[in-house]
């Protein structure tokens, strides 16, 4: 079972990635990642990135875009099983740009590891919910 301290802990280092990838701010975004090439990314539609270079280089493509957008998680589920968590939270994204405005929900599985830097991402999967 997990404890409200640590729930609290993983549900802010959550908040913080959204916060960053709100902000635009790609050093913040990375920076709630483990820095070790073995992590992994899967954006929607999209096919399996694993590696920091090539998520890195991914999230980079989505901050440089001119499109502009606004996305809010709501926190599911968080489970923990030591030094491991995961937040599965709904996505609600909008991006107003030269196509038109888009609106959608997305479903996302985030994973976290406790290091000496605190709670860490290592894995983050958003798909849409149909």
């Amino acid at each position: 079972m997990i404890s409200e301290a640590i729930r609290e802990q993983v549900v802010s280092a959550n908040q913080a990635f959204y916060d960053a990838f709100t902000a635009r701010d790609l050093d913040a975004l990375m920076a709630c990642w483990v820095d070790s090439d073995d992590i992994a990314c899967v954006h929607p539609g999209g096919t399996p990135l694993s590696g920091w270079d090539l998520v890195r280089t991914s999230w980079e493509a989505i901050m440089h875009s001119e499109e502009e957008f606004t996305i809010h998680a709501d926190p599911v589920c968080v489970s923990y099983e030591d030094p491991v968590a995961t937040v599965v939270c709904m996505e609600r994204f909008a991006s107003h740009g030269h196509g038109g405005a888009t609106r959608g929900d997305l479903v996302a599985t985030n994973v976290f590891v406790l290091g000496a830097g605190g709670w860490r991402m290592v894995v983050h999967h958003a798909s849409p919910v149909m």
